[in-house]
């Protein structure tokens, strides 16, 4: 094609190249010729002017039937192109789009057909999915529940052992008993207590009261002793003022005295001098006492040094025997430890004992089961094989009866529709024939099935009782039914079924439709009346919360209603189905029913519609009733028999099957009893294991402290201990005493003499005084009488009011006296009294404690008997709940087994229907894959029909085939016609070709023509003349015909490129 297109594209550039060419020929300007002589041109002249005239005549015969050629070409060229070619093309066009339409309507069947498959598969497998999981949940609850008895079970029995331990040869009455005892006593105890305690808080309070009262007296006698030790006080400093006064005035006498007297002056004197001698020999006598004093307390320091010796030598020992008893002691543990622990492990081993003993009763009881569950499994297998013999006998006679039963099961399968032509009812079959795609007469998943149809005629039964005794809207009369308010019914809902869920819209009626209730009326009716009702009760309009496509306006009211109803299954807030069966203006109604998996997704699908006709056209629901009971009777009678055979033979399926599953129930419960016999053999292994284990550590135990007891260590630091002990005795009864008793006496004999020290030193401070008081007498004599006079008068006044305030102070300091000794004897009264009652609280103490610890014995034994019940109690509590629970399992077990039978076989279904779907889904899949190879150039194979689905994608694969194949033939018949088409087109570019070259030549020659004029140009005029006539009438038909040539070019290209569009 491309070629073509190039020839036809050359053809027109050569005709615009011969147009120019024409062009430039007339157009041509005029150049100088050669400066020739005369005879040179004229002899040129005449030779190439005949041959140029000579070959243009040739090239212009040549071109005239070259045009020729070329014009019959094209003439060709296009009658065939406008008739033959054009036809076959369009031909072509319209078989393609017919194949292609029926590629696509095929492709979307499959394509729709596949994906519904694949749902509904994908629905079932993931029900399957569950019902697997539920059965994988139903085997671990049984395992479970098997295990759980079987640990219930030895539980049991080691509750029962631990009960009987507890009892200890007694009974539980008498442990009951004795805790009543117990319980009084310790009542009577912690009555003598509480009023033993009540004793001690009584005297306690006294003894505060007392003592506070003491404390009183005493804070007053140490007030009045501080007053009396102000007043002895008062009373040393005024009796030292009166003796510093008498002395000064006795010194003042003394003077005066010898002042009056020479004589005694002169004694005076002798007495200076015999006060010095006394001083000497006082201060002599000192120095003497303060050596022995030294030497006292020298041997005070040695005595105490002696006592630190002898005390350190005892901490020794302290310490030594301190280390000897931690020794012991640290014996005496690991022996008590050894003791402990050698209990302890025999404690075990009494307990994995009495564990052995309960594994092996287990085990007893496990091998009794296991027996049992053996001579269940025998028994159930010839349950099962009498099972099998009954189903077979009856399958006989089921397909005998199967024969007799194919006429009534050909009215049956009418369903509806065979009831509608029974009675007449024309309308209602109009509507069954107007809308026959999703509507199969008689399935048993259609509503036109005999079944369902009476099934949904109850349910207006259902209704009508509903909508008469409404209490929101009174005074209603029931609905009538006619058989085309059925129909409509069937036909919208078989719609809904199997395409999705929704109202269909095929007849202008009111509708109810629902699905997977069991009763649609729940949905209907008790569901939304109680979202009516609670709108009426809130004042709410339903249009309130929902628009009228059915969005959510108010989420928070819609939310308050489902919470407030607490109804699951409520899927959304609404009340229109309510109000439709509630509504006052119909009169009429039809229902319809679906029971089985249908391709929306749902087991069961339901319908009602409403609507007003005349009422002469309408029955009763009775009479309705009565005339499909009567032909449902005339056919389900008469196919009774095969009904009834039937019915057996599926109960004895049934039988088989639930024989056979109690068959495996008994195997897989045998099992189980052959896995707990082996757990509680190992559980017995692991027990006696123990038990061995436990025996070798009681005796390894008991040889530890053998040797620990047998050891001689713990004598030698007996003895050594003792020892010490003896000679730490020694040293503190002896050594240290006669050292302490060294140190007092030095003490004692130092202390005397710094007695002696002080005596010695008061002797010399008095000899001083009396030395001084002698020298100040004499010279005090030496100042005359009459100052001696003076002095003594002044003495003597001050003497007598020293002496005045002496006795002012000592009266006094009389009163102070009386005042302590009156709060000290008053202290003393309440200070006896207080000793009375601290005795008195002493023994209500005693009293007190004896009476706890009598209370916490009897408490201890109380506590002890009491826990001994308690336990008692617990146990037999375990007992009960282990037996109860027991119970419950033994119950429970039973039912899960008959669950999981049923699960089982609800599997066993599910398993079959998803091969089915599987199958179907392959069957699609193998029309899909014929369709891909189709579709791709490969060669079309035969179908294995196996249901309608695939036979009607056959058909549509089928109807495109036959498409293709009439595609085929357009496209051989086009290719014919493109091939002559071709021809024709290679026909015309030879002549075109054929016609450019002679243009070509007839313009080669004209120009030779042309240029030859030019050089002959200045010859004669004539010949001049005729030369250019002859060229410029060449160049006019040259350019003409280039002319003509160039538009038929164009034409011609110009028709190619619109057959290629």
């Amino acid at each position: 094609m491309k070629n073509r297109n190039k020839t036809l594209t050359g053809l027109a550039v050569a005709s615009m190249v011969l147009t120019q060419a024409g062009q430039m020929s007339v157009f041509a300007k005029e150049e100088p010729m050669k400066d020739l002589s005369e005879k040179e041109v004229v002899g040129v002249e005449k030779s190439q002017k005949e041959l140029l005239e000579e070959q243009i005549k040739n090239t212009l015969d040549r071109v005239n039937e070259a045009k020729k050629e070329f014009e019959m070409a094209q003439e060709t060229y296009e009658i065939y192109n406008k008739n033959d070619y054009v036809l076959a093309v369009s031909n072509r066009e319209l078989a393609e789009k017919n194949y292609l339409s029926a590629k696509d309507d095929a492709q979307e069947a499959i394509v729709s057909a596949l994906e519904k498959q694949i749902q509904e598969l994908e629905v079932n497998q993931s029900a399957l999915k569950e019902e697997n999981t539920k059965k994988k949940d139903l085997e671990s609850k049984l395992d479970d529940a098997n295990k759980e008895l079987l640990q219930a079970q030895n539980d049991l029995v080691l509750k029962q052992k631990e009960y009987e331990s507890l009892l200890a040869n007694t009974s539980q009455e008498e442990i009951e008993q004795r805790v009543n005892e117990l319980k009084t006593q310790l009542e009577s105890a912690t009555v003598a207590y509480q009023e033993a305690t009540n004793k001690v808080s009584e005297l306690s309070s006294a003894k505060e009261e007392v003592e506070v009262k003491v404390l009183g007296l005493q804070s007053a006698l140490e007030n009045a002793k501080v007053e009396l030790t102000d007043a002895k006080s008062d009373a040393l400093n005024a009796q030292n003022e009166y003796d510093v006064a008498n002395a000064d005035y006795n010194e003042k006498l003394e003077i005066y005295n010898g002042a009056s007297d020479p004589e005694l002056k002169a004694e005076y004197e002798k007495q200076v001098v015999e006060a010095e001698n006394a001083l000497e020999v006082a201060q002599n006598n000192l120095q003497v006492a303060l050596s022995v004093q030294q030497s006292k307390e020298d041997a005070v320091l040695s005595a105490e040094a002696n006592v630190a010796a002898v005390e350190n030598e005892i901490r020794d020992l302290e310490v030594q025997i301190g280390a000897k008893e931690n020794e012991l002691l640290n014996l005496n543990e690991s022996i008590a430890s050894a003791e402990k622990e050698l209990n302890a492990a025999k404690d075990q081993l009494t307990k994995a004992i009495e564990t052995k003993q309960g594994m092996e009763e287990v085990l007893k009881n496990v091998q009794v089961a296991l027996d049992d569950a053996k001579r269940e499994v025998e028994e159930q297998q010839f349950n099962v094989d009498k099972a099998q013999l009954d189903m077979d006998a009856q399958q006989k006679i089921v397909n005998q009866l199967r024969m007799d039963k194919e006429q009534v099961s050909q009215k049956i399968a009418l369903g509806s529709k065979g009831f509608f032509e029974a009675y007449g009812y024309t309308n209602a079959l109009k509507v069954l024939e107007q809308n026959s795609k999703y509507t199969q007469i008689g399935d048993e998943n259609d509503a036109t099935s005999l079944e369902n149809f009476k099934k949904a005629i109850s349910m207006v039964r259902t209704g009508n009782a509903l909508r008469t005794s409404d209490d929101n809207f009174k005074g209603l009369d029931p609905l009538k039914v006619n058989a085309e308010m059925f129909a409509v019914s069937q036909v919208q809902v078989n719609q809904m079924a199997k395409t999705e869920y929704g109202h269909t819209k095929l007849y202008r009626v009111s509708e109810n439709a629902a699905v997977e209730y069991e009763d649609p009326y729940v949905g209907w009716y008790t569901e939304e009346k109680a979202v009516y009702d609670y709108l009426q009760q809130k004042g709410w309009d339903i249009n309130d919360i929902r628009d009228s496509q059915g969005n959510y306006i108010d989420l928070d009211k819609a939310n308050e209603i489902v919470e407030a109803l607490n109804f699951p299954d409520i899927r959304w807030v609404q009340v229109g189905h309510y109000t439709n069966m509630l509504n006052s203006k119909y009169n009429v109604t039809g229902t319809a029913w679906i029971e089985g998996k249908i391709s929306n997704g749902y087991s069961r699908n339901s319908n009602q519609v409403f609507y007003r006709l005349d009422p002469a056209s309408l029955l009763t629901i009775d009479e309705f009733e009565s005339q499909f009971n009567e032909y449902y009777d005339s056919l389900m009678n008469a196919d009774g028999a095969y009904e009834d055979a039937n019915v057996v033979l599926n109960g004895l399926k049934n039988e088989l099957y639930a024989q056979n599953a109690l068959l495996t129930e008994k195997q897989n419960k045998q099992s189980s009893m052959e896995v707990n016999k082996q757990d509680a053999e190992n559980k017995v292994g692991m027990a006696q294991n123990e038990v061995d284990r436990l025996s070798k550590v009681v005796r390894d135990k008991q040889k530890n402290l053998d040797d620990l007891c047998m050891d001689d260590a713990s004598l030698n630091v007996v003895n050594e201990l003792n020892r010490l002990k003896a000679l730490k005795s020694n040293k503190e009864s002896l050594d240290l005493v006669h050292a302490q008793q060294e140190v007092e006496s030095v003490k004692q004999e130092s202390a005397e003499a710094g007695v002696d020290v002080n005596n010695k030193e008061a002797l010399v401070k008095n000899a001083q005084m009396e030395l001084n008081k002698r020298n100040r007498i004499l010279k005090e004599v030496d100042k005359g009488l009459e100052t001696a006079y003076t002095n003594l008068e002044i003495s003597k006044n001050v003497l007598k009011e020293k002496e005045s305030a002496l006795d002012v102070a000592n009266t006094v300091l009389s009163k102070k006296e009386s005042s302590v000794l009156s709060k000290e004897n008053e202290v003393g009264y309440v200070s006896e009294s207080l000793k009375g009652i601290s005795r008195d609280l002493d023994v209500a103490d005693g009293v007190a404690e004896r009476k706890k610890d009598e209370m916490d014995t009897i408490n201890n034994n109380y506590e002890a008997s009491l826990s001994v019940q308690n336990r008692l109690n617990s146990t037999s509590d375990s007992i009960v709940e282990l037996n109860t629970r027991i119970q419950e399992l033994e119950s429970v077990i039973p039912e899960i087994s008959n669950n999981r039978v049923s699960n089982d076989l609800v599997v066993k279904n599910m398993n079959n229907r998803v091969a089915e779907l599987e199958s179907l889904k392959l069957e699609i899949e193998e029309v899909k894959s014929e369709f891909d190879s189709f579709v791709a150039g490969h060669p079309v194979g035969a179908y294995a029909l196996h249901s309608d689905l695939v036979k009607s994608l056959c058909e549509k694969m089928d109807v495109m085939k036959e498409s293709y194949r009439s595609y085929e033939e357009a496209i051989k018949v086009f290719e014919e016609a493109d091939a002559l088409n071709a021809e024709n087109v290679k026909a015309l570019d030879v002549a075109s070709q054929k016609y450019v070259l002679a243009q070509l030549d007839l313009e080669k020659a004209n120009k030779d023509l042309s240029d030859y004029l030019e050089e002959m140009k200045g010859v004669e005029e004539t010949e001049d003349k005729k030369s250019v006539n002859t060229g410029a009438q060449t160049a006019f038909g040259l350019y003409a015909l280039g002319g003509v040539l160039g538009f038929a070019g164009v034409a011609v290209s110009g028709k190619r490129a619109r057959k290629e569009d």
